[in-house]
């Protein structure tokens, strides 16, 4: 059976399987429901529905219900597979199921379609229970079907501090149960959800931020985790026959009452069924990631797409040298001499205007190619600085490749339709890791005649995967601590110890952890000059980043880690002298760029995208994309530096590469997709600050 409802509706569904009717009517709010005795149907009263959750659209209130159906499930235990006995010896004891209370129950057909489920209204009345029949409680919502297959999309609407859990049960004997959990407001309710078929499959996906425990058991069938949520649990119990994991995603913790900090749980089982559990978009269950429509791709030419993808192929040999060459040559922030040089030479020898040392960086540069008057202009960032100690452990030699690809592509896309307008900038930006290259360049007007500027960054992550999330606002500070020298063990009194200083401000902000947001991240480091165990040290220095995931939270969480700084120079006597870097902004992406690079590379290059976001930082929004790397080898890690430098990461970006010459083309020719993102824009601007 599948019951739709459109959103917004004030209606009530009341649908039974037996009499396949659906009737509906109103009834004033201060009677009580009344009840049919037409084929079980209820006909339901009028009430104000719940707010739903803040990202979904869907049926304001929906109740499919019957007689048979609810009485079934108050007659019986949660997985009972048996039938309700008949109508005649039910009249008199229907239970009330109200607004938001969902109960439904099939013998053949399958059930299908999306619920949002409200805790807080009363659950069945117990009073009609059978003394004996079950030791659960009634649930909030439940499915059950004898022979059919049961697809549910769940959410919970309402507030937890009012109801900390909606209980939900779903039940078929030989049928096939799937059940796609729908993200929700940290501070709507948790969900206990019980699926339990007998011989058919049960195949449960998670929303990313979902926090609780799921238990998998089964006789005789198999347990499956896939392999994108396999990376993120923690299993507190992994055998052939039962898994139990947790999840946790510290955004969806809350400074609520206690009552509001109970987890959700998730039971699944099957007695020779396959159990399978899976985060929502990371796989399909055989088929790996998914597949678009082609029609998605672009309203691009297909001779265009052709000519763009055959630049970036022609240039893969020549595009890999100068990856190693910049990976072999690490450099740090405002030193990247070496990479200026090698990759602005390589521009000008592809037909670019080049300009170098750009707006007075020595290691910026600028590569331009325009065609036309009038046309629309497109920014491509090539980033190219490294870690000290580590190299290319964020894999900027394949960010600097990325551009240049998909730069040089786009001259081409652009040669090959010449009645089309437009100019490709590329811009050498220096300084990301620290010094935040991109905000100079853009407070010297680097920016300014840009329409859309896109680029490109490598992570770790599922194979054939790419993310379009945001990233964190960061501002760095850099402490110095003057005091007075003195012999350690003849007059320590006669010193003011500049490493005690910044020992406390470690020490502080260390505390301060425990009372900051688990979203929230400040690290940093200690350096000094010349110390020796019997002199008192009379200079230290400090460098901290600050993160908060946007950049209003940031500066009272900045304010937070100077107090620290401030307080351990008080203390111990110290000058101090406090230097506050330009923050990074979190990012905001564009909508409308993000799902036309997705459609892209999912139909034409199967690489499945998620909105996933990062806890770290940059000083430009851009497409994050997985390569492989070995365990426990994120970026800034060693092993990430090793990995960035693989031919299968060098596949990877020019894969994304494509991707991104094939959105940026359409920027450029076609006007309606360019108004479009100009809307999304404008619509999203943050306020002025």
């Amino acid at each position: 059976m599948i019951v739709e409802q459109p959103a917004g509706s004030m209606q009530s569904f009341v649908a039974d399987s037996k009499t396949r009717k659906v009737e509906l009517e109103y009834q004033p709010r201060d009677r009580p429901p009344a009840y049919s005795d037409a084929g079980g149907s209820v006909i339901q009263r009028r009430l104000q529905p719940p707010a739903l959750p803040p990202r979904h659209a869907g049926p304001s209130s929906t109740t499919i219900a019957s007689r048979s159906t609810a009485t079934t499930r108050e007659d019986y235990g949660p997985r009972s597979p048996r039938l309700p006995p008949k109508d005649d010896k039910l009249r008199g004891h229907s239970p009330r199921p109200t607004v938001d209370q969902v109960h439904i129950f099939e013998r053949k057909e399958d059930i299908k379609g999306t619920y949002f489920v409200d805790p807080t209204i009363p659950a069945l009345d117990k009073s009609h229970r059978k003394k004996g029949r079950s030791r659960h409680p009634p649930p909030h919502a439940s499915f059950r079907s004898r022979r059919g297959d049961v697809t549910l999309d769940l959410a919970t609407t309402g507030n937890v501090q009012q109801a900390p859990k909606a209980n939900v049960n779903v039940s078929s004997l030989s049928g096939e149960i799937k059940i796609n959990l729908l993200p929700v407001s940290p501070i709507s309710p948790r969900i206990g959800l019980d699926a339990c078929s007998r011989t058919g499959n049960v195949i449960l996906f998670l929303p990313q931020g979902f926090s609780g425990v799921v238990h998998l058991s089964t006789r005789s069938g198999e347990l499956d985790i896939l392999p994108g949520l396999a990376d993120v649990v923690k299993f507190v119990k992994r055998t052939e026959k039962e898994i139990i994991f947790m999840i946790d995603d510290h955004r969806n913790k809350l400074d609520t009452q206690d009552n509001s900090r109970e987890a959700s749980f998730c039971q699944l089982e099957s007695r020779s069924g396959k159990l399978v559990v899976g985060l929502k978009n990371r796989w399909n269950i055989e088929e790996g990631p998914p597949t678009y429509s082609p029609k998605a791709t672009s309203s691009d030419p297909k001779d265009v797409a052709t000519v763009i993808e055959g630049s970036i192929d022609s240039l893969s040999s020549s595009l890999r040298s100068l990856s190693v060459k910049i990976h072999e040559h690490p450099e740090l922030m405002l030193e990247e001499k070496y990479a200026h040089d090698l990759l602005s030479t390589f521009m000008a020898t592809h037909g670019f205007q080049v300009t170098r040392n750009n707006l007075g960086l020595e290691t910026a540069w600028r590569a331009e190619y325009s065609q036309g008057t009038g046309g629309r202009v497109i920014g491509i960032n090539s980033e190219m600085d490294a870690l000290r100690g580590m190299g290319h452990a964020c894999g900027h030699n394949l960010i600097a490749i990325s551009g240049v690809g998909v730069a040089i592509a786009l001259k081409a896309a652009l040669q090959a339709r010449n009645d089309v307008s437009g100019k490709v900038v590329l811009l050498g930006t220096p300084a990301e890791e620290s010094g935040g290259g991109k905000v100079i360049l853009l407070e010297r007007g680097a920016y300014d005649e840009m329409d859309v500027c896109i680029m490109s960054h490598p992570a770790p992550g599922v194979p054939h995967s790419s993310s379009v999330g945001s990233s964190n606002a960061m501002q760095s500070m850099t402490v110095e601590y003057f005091g007075q020298s003195a012999h350690a063990g003849a007059a320590p009194w006669d010193g003011t110890n500049a490493l005690d200083a910044a020992f406390l401000a470690y020490s502080g902000i260390s505390m301060l952890r425990q009372q900051m947001r688990p979203d929230h991240r400040v690290h940093g480091v200690v350096e000094g000059k010349n110390w020796s165990p019997n002199v008192i040290p009379d200079y230290s220095k400090m460098t901290w980043l600050a993160r908060a995931p946007t950049y209003a939270e940031l500066g009272v969480f900045v304010k937070r880690v100077q107090n620290c700084l401030q307080a351990a120079a008080l203390a111990t006597g110290c000058r101090i002298n406090l230097e506050v870097a330009p923050p990074y902004f979190d990012l905001r992406q564009n909508p409308v760029l993000a799902q036309a690079f997705a459609d892209i590379v999912g139909s034409r290059y199967n690489v499945a995208t998620f909105p996933d976001g990062t806890s770290a930082s940059t000083d430009f929004g851009n497409v994050s994309y997985a390569i492989p790397t070995e365990p426990q080898g994120g970026n800034h890690t060693p092993a990430f530096a090793r990995a960035a430098i693989s031919e299968a990461a060098h596949e990877a970006t020019l894969t994304i590469a494509k991707g991104l010459a094939l959105m940026g083309y359409r920027v450029l020719s076609d006007a309606e997709f360019f108004s479009k993102v100009k809307a999304s824009f404008d619509q999203g601007k943050a306020p002025s600050l």
